[in-house]
Formats: structure tokens, sequence, C-alpha cells
């Protein structure tokens, strides 16, 4: 465990991740637990981070499901920010409506992470938090 101002770091049940190297879904999941944290705190000053761990936890939701092979733009490992919507049609399994309902969420959730990390006079409070971890949810709850 990481040291932080002489006191230990919880992050939960880790035994299971290994921090040097983690799948699409380990860091799904511990950027899940990383935005509940921030917004159980009820700092002020940390909604902004929890706003923009929501929107990676389904970033790396999404990209596990692509189809293993997928060709990325620019030679990458992952999808550009802009096409992860439209990597959302090739989840099978998945419903139009559904595809549809995480194509929504996901639109609000980097909506919210572009104001959050790029626009500072842009008030983001813990409605936008709570708003960001129900279109997290939203989107775990539907992928297969």
């Amino acid at each position: 465990m990481r040291q932080s101002r002489g006191t230990e770091m919880d992050f939960g049940n880790t035994h299971d991740y290994h921090f040097a190297q983690m799948n699409w879904n380990e860091l799904s999941d511990i950027q899940s637990y990383a935005t509940r944290h921030l917004i159980a705190q009820r700092d002020g000053k940390l909604y902004r981070s929890a706003c923009t761990r929501a929107y990676y936890s389904a970033y790396a939701a999404i990209t596990a499901r692509v189809s293993p092979g997928t060709v990325f733009a620019h030679g990458w490992q992952n999808p550009a920010h802009a096409a992860l919507p439209g990597h959302v049609d090739q989840i099978a399994g998945l419903s139009a409506a559904k595809k549809d309902a995480i194509r929504i969420a996901l639109s609000q959730l980097r909506q919210r992470r572009e104001d959050a990390d790029y626009r500072p006079s842009v008030e983001v409070d813990r409605s936008a938090a709570r708003e960001s971890w129900r279109d997290l949810a939203t989107i775990l709850v539907l992928l297969p």
C-alpha cells in the first residue's frame, strides 16, 4: 500500500489487483471505486476528480468489451475518446435501446469530465459528481 501524509490509504479489497499491470475491467473497477470514494468524502475540492474518474471507469469498461483485434486510430491500443461511442455498436449482446442508453450516459459523462478537467469557470459540484456516478452505474448495468 502507498502512504499518504503518514497514513495508509485504503483501496478496499485490492488483493486481486496487480497495480503494475491491469486489464481494462480491473481499471474500470478501480476507477469506479475511486469515484465512490471521492464522492463519499463530501469535499467540494474532490468533485471534479470524481467526475473524471467516473468517465474513465466507463471508458475502460466499454474498451474491455471491444472485439479483440480491433484496430484503433494512430496505432493506439485503445480508442480515441471521440470514437468511443461508435465502439458501443461493436459490443455483442446489446439491444439498440441499450446501446442508445449507453451512448447517452457516455456523452453526459464525457461532458462533465471535460468541464471538470478543462473548464475551471464551470461549477462542478456534488450534484454533478452524483450524476456522473448514476451515468456510470447505468453503463455498468447495461454492459454484458
